[in-house]
């Protein structure tokens, strides 16, 4: 069978979009101006919210949204993070007609003209009631997998450990033939030491990868809570990376909740967390690429998202892309490693009691990963999916 390549030079999309949007049973549509006002809906909307399109039309978004939502100001930034960055994620709460509460999955994109210029936001809604049943009966067959992961980290354990000693060893060497170098006048020495000095540092450094995963598994971790302004921590970790964001002409772009919001965390950890995700975007983000780092107030939790339009992540990797010693053949011809640090990520965020996710077009398309932590009541905005601890 042969295909005229004209035909797709003649395509035109919007018909078949109209269509869609007119049919489709799983996914309701609001579109709305670029300040919240809905001007349509598609018929679906009724499916998943129980409001008719003409319901909705003329009224604004803030409708669906739950009163603690609107009080830490969620819809204002659900639409700032459109407009600034081209879409916003989220699984949420949201009210439907009679007050009936539905948990939705839905994002809201930015939409633009012919040349190029916003004139409207259009939010698309599936109701995921269900996936959060599949949420919890995942976390119970995890509790099993968590044994055999104890056993693996003992093991890591002792090769950390005992690792440590012959590094040392090496390292003080090395710095005596280092000061006894001036007495020897051979290129061979100082290419020698050279070698002797790199290969030690990658030493050391896998195998503090190795004493962190270890530490990090082991039950119990023990966390040091504080009350902690997320708004600060991110600020403060993008800061520590503009240096080499800047150096290899990436743009980073900070979308932070307001009012601030305030969360019961370990500094520390917390900081482990984001610099691992900023880091990781940094280092498989092309030079001149663009880093995105959003924080949010969803529900009772704190989400923050770090995305970039890098060197994406392969299908067949993502299921394990949070496993210890996983690394892609692509991002592991780019640097050296172990593999440790999106399992250490993991463990982390699961130790404060929240999750995270990656998501990826593929291959060059850039990756986006979603931490999620909970709020307590006293650590809700400054004004105003479980896992097991294993």
């Amino acid at each position: 069978m042969t295909h005229d390549p004209s035909q797709l030079e003649r395509f035109d999309p919007a018909p078949w979009l109209v269509a869609w949007a007119g049919s489709s049973e799983d996914y309701g549509l609001i579109f709305m101006t670029l300040e919240g006002t809905v001007v349509g809906a598609n018929p679906a909307i009724e499916r998943v919210l129980g409001y008719r399109p003409r319901e909705l039309v003329g009224g604004s978004l803030r409708r669906i949204f739950t009163e603690a939502d609107l009080a830490s100001g969620l819809d204002r930034h659900e639409m700032e993070v459109a407009r600034r960055l081209g879409r916003s994620e989220d699984d949420r709460w949201h009210i439907g007609k009679g007050g009936r509460r539905v948990w939705v999955n839905g994002v809201l994109s930015l939409v633009r003209d012919a040349g190029g210029e916003p004139f409207g936001l259009v939010k698309a809604f599936r109701d995921r009631s269900d996936h959060r049943m599949e949420v919890e009966l995942t976390a119970n067959s995890l509790e099993a997998a968590c044994a055999s992961l104890r056993r693996k980290d003992e093991t890591l354990a002792t090769v950390g450990h005992e690792a440590r000693n012959p590094i040392a060893v090496i390292a003080q060497a090395t710095a005596v033939l280092q000061a006894a170098r001036r007495d020897i006048d051979s290129p061979n020495v100082d290419r020698a030491l050279g070698l002797l000095e790199r290969q030690t540092a990658i030493l050391r450094r896998l195998v503090d990868d190795l004493r962190e995963a270890e530490s990090s598994s082991a039950a119990p971790l023990s966390l040091d809570l504080a009350g902690i302004v997320i708004n600060d921590a991110v600020a403060s970790v993008v800061e520590s990376h503009k240096v080499e964001a800047a150096r290899r002409g990436q743009h980073i772009e900070v979308v932070l909740p307001e009012p601030a919001v305030v969360l019961e965390a370990d500094p520390v950890r917390l900081e482990q967390i984001l610099g691992n995700l900023i880091g990781n975007a940094i280092k498989y983000t092309q030079d001149g690429g663009r880093i995105g780092v959003t924080a949010t107030v969803e529900g009772r939790h704190i989400v923050m998202r770090v995305d970039d339009n890098g060197m994406g992540i392969d299908s067949k990797a993502m299921p394990e892309i949070f496993e210890l010693f996983t690394r892609e053949a692509r991002a592991a011809d780019l640097t050296e490693g172990l593999g440790v640090g999106l399992a250490l990520v993991k463990r982390l965020v699961s130790r404060h009691g929240g999750s995270i996710e990656a998501q990826s077009g593929g291959p060059g398309m850039g990756s986006r990963f979603t931490v999620s932590l909970p709020l307590t009541q006293s650590a809700r905005p400054a004004s105003g999916g479980l896992a097991p601890d294993c």
